[in-house]
């Protein structure tokens, strides 16, 4: 079914063929919902056949903050989003993502979602 008979909201049906000057309130929202949900999928695709999250086990427990699987996989997702190797800095603000908000440790597809959602969202990756 064509947008324009759900009342209208197809850009093209209403001539919005040009991008708008300044993005709309709801921008950054939808921002974060696509980078969630992409993420979210390709977590579920990595547990059948690993393309990024290659050095965790997903069904386990995430991996330490100083472990080669962390620095791997925070490297791949800083080389696939914005095609550099993530700073000492940026690297110790994603440990925060290996425990929830009572010190627990998550498990590693949680960690692998929410290090792949932070990365995405970054202003870098967004606007640059």
């Amino acid at each position: 079914m064509h947008l324009a008979a759900l009342g209208g909201n197809d850009p093209f049906g209403q001539g919005l063929y040009e991008p708008l000057e300044s993005p709309l309130v709801t921008t950054p929202l939808a921002l974060d919902r696509i980078a969630l949900a992409a993420c979210g999928a390709r977590v579920e695709r990595d547990r059948l056949s690993a393309v990024v999250f290659t050095q965790l086990d997903l069904a386990g427990e995430a991996p330490q903050a100083d472990s080669e699987a962390f620095m791997a996989t925070i490297t791949t997702l800083y080389q696939r989003f914005l095609g550099r190797d993530p700073e000492p800095t940026e690297a110790e603000h994603i440990t925060e993502l290996l425990v929830d908000d009572a010190g627990a440790p998550v498990s590693a597809s949680a960690f692998a979602h929410l290090a792949c959602f932070t990365v995405a969202t970054t202003t870098e990756f967004l606007y640059f």
